[in-house]
């Protein structure tokens, strides 16, 4: 992994802060023995580690003083405390970062990923730890925070509910600011309207009023217009669901699958079924992955096909991903299938332009590796909005990676670094410096040094050693982390049937024969995934990587 202190780009950095500071350290006002430190840390931080109003002069005890605490100090109130007199220069800066950091936080609080949305609540209300003064220029932040925050509380299970509104709430009441205290006026008035709502609701939900039962199972599981309670929300939820309401029957199944609100979970499947077949996407979705799990393959393509049909992006991605041929359980359980790259390839772009992240990856993918895909080549370039693939390729990757995809901007960034991405205007040093902002530490690969391989679950190791190949990498990852979930033990779970289709659409086209051979004739689920293990130990010797055969990995 490159160290982007190597890059042109940051020693210039560090240049301009020494300059802008006249080589001062800027708490102690000593001259000389200057270093360049990040007030938001370089290793938490990367993408504003060139961002001049980050970077502040410190000599060297200053530097070994603050460093490490970053987090947990105000810059301002210690350069005021030890000069004794007002700093504007600092708060000035810190008003700009600040500025930058919402900016930089903004995208990652609205993320499709719950990892990065949860990341990112806590980095806000860190800053605000340190900087109360700057709420002001958090407030669309905060603002979301309240508007979502029923939807936020459920990620965070650490927290008791409420806790990140109830987090937020406080900042805005210790706040003086007259804009802080109009966006806590506006939703202590939302929320008393939302209790009104309630209790007109419930005499109608009485009188046996679908819409209403369900609206209050909705209010009774987000604590909106007062107190949470999944046991009320289950009911009411069926209540509607019994009188044909589409919506409330999906909830329902989702409740009996999780468990939530309800101790049996013995109906979910039913309750799915039934959304499914009066046209509800997210259910057949749902129903499809089911069915797909359960080795029921001809009925999962059905459903993913209705589902896809009615726009559903996750479904049409699933479905691309069937007709290019990454599925052999469909290619050799389905009677009468074909591989159709085409239709695959419609079906990625139908996904990608709802903003489906792993879709746009791949169209990316699609696109940089064109000689790969010959018989589909007029569909891409037909479809594509320049003549250059690379160029599109470029296009696809940005729009992924900009949503958090780790391997969009892995690739991204191995694009500017070999200088394929046809920007013309960005010198070798900017695409390089491009393509290490991008990668760095992001990719899984990045993550994980020869030392600690050992300690990983098999799941985790076997996408590894698939990715070293080059191949299908996002699938590899999801595949095996949903069917081994980091414990060689689920497999036994399956069917024996299920299990060895598994394994071999995993191996038969990656590895040796006689590997292949090796764990199809093991006799049990177990033996199977144990043969597999020793398969992948023994690929990542040929890597150069030693793992020890006995290995305890169970």
């Amino acid at each position: 992994m490159q160290d982007i202190r190597k890059s042109p780009k940051y020693q210039q950095w560090k240049r301009d802060v020494r300059q802008r500071d006249e080589r001062i350290c800027r708490v102690c006002e000593e001259h000389g023995n200057s270093h360049v430190h990040h007030i938001k840390p370089l290793e938490k931080y990367p993408d504003l580690a060139t961002e001049i109003d980050n970077g502040i002069t410190l000599c060297g005890n200053c530097h070994t003083r603050l460093k490490g605490k970053e987090e947990s100090i105000n810059l301002q109130m210690i350069v005021e405390a030890v000069t004794r007199k007002p700093d504007m220069q600092t708060a000035d800066q810190l008003k700009r970062l600040s500025g930058k950091f919402c900016t930089y936080l903004e995208p990652r609080l609205k993320s499709i990923h719950s990892n990065l949305r949860n990341k990112a609540i806590y980095q806000l209300f860190a800053h605000l730890q340190i900087y109360p003064d700057s709420l002001d220029q958090f407030l669309p932040l905060i603002r979301h925070i309240l508007n979502k925050g029923h939807f936020l509380d459920r990620e965070h299970g650490r927290f008791s509910p409420g806790f990140i509104v109830q987090m937020a709430i406080e900042y805005l009441e210790g706040s003086s600011s007259g804009a802080a205290l109009k966006v806590l006026r506006k939703y202590e008035e939302r929320i008393e309207a939302e209790a009104e709502e309630r209790s007109e609701l419930f005499p109608r939900a009485r009188q046996g009023d679908a819409d209403a039962q369900f609206r209050l199972g909705e209010m009774w599981a987000t604590g909106k217009g007062g107190a949470r309670s999944s046991s009320a929300a289950f009911e009411y939820y069926r209540d509607a669901a019994l009188q044909g309401h589409l919506e409330a029957k999906f909830r329902v199944g989702n409740m009996y699958k999780s468990g939530t609100g309800v101790s049996d979970n013995s109906e979910g499947n039913k309750w799915h079924r039934k959304a499914a077949e009066q046209g509800h996407a997210e259910a057949q979705y749902t129903l499809a992955q089911m069915c797909d799990d359960g080795g029921h393959d001809r009925e999962a393509f059905q459903w993913y096909h209705q589902a896809a049909k009615q726009g559903h992006a996750e479904a049409q991605y699933r479905l691309g991903e069937i007709y290019e041929g990454k599925d052999s359980d469909v290619r050799y359980f389905i009677e009468d299938y074909e591989v159709n790259k085409a239709e695959g390839f419609y079906w990625y772009i139908e996904s990608a332009e709802q903003g489906h992240a792993e879709a746009q990856c791949k169209l990316g993918e699609m696109y940089e590796d064109i000689e790969m895909y010959e018989d589909i080549e007029t569909n891409l370039r037909d479809y594509s909005e320049t003549e250059d693939c690379k160029v599109e390729a470029v296009k696809w990757f940005r729009k992924a990676a900009e949503q958090g995809d780790t391997l969009a901007q892995y690739r991204l960034g191995e694009m500017y670094a070999d200088g394929k991405s046809n920007e013309q205007q960005m010198s070798a040093r900017d695409r390089q410096e491009k393509a290490i902002l991008l990668s760095n530490q992001n990719h899984p690969l990045n993550k994980v040094s020869a030392e600690h391989l050992e300690t990983l679950p098999p799941s985790q190791l076997y996408a590894l050693v698939l990715i070293q190949k080059g191949l299908d990498r996002r699938s590899i990852l999801d595949s095996v982390h949903q069917a081994i979930q980091e414990q060689v033990e689920t497999l036994s779970e399956w069917t024996p049937k299920r299990t060895m289709k598994y394994l071999m659409t995993s191996l038969e086209e990656d590895y040796p024969t006689e590997a292949v051979e090796r764990v199809s004739q093991a006799e049990s689920p177990q033996d199977a995934a144990d043969e597999l293990i020793e398969v992948v130990r023994e690929q990542l010797v040929l890597s150069g990587i030693e793992i020890a055969p006995d290995r305890p990995w169970a």
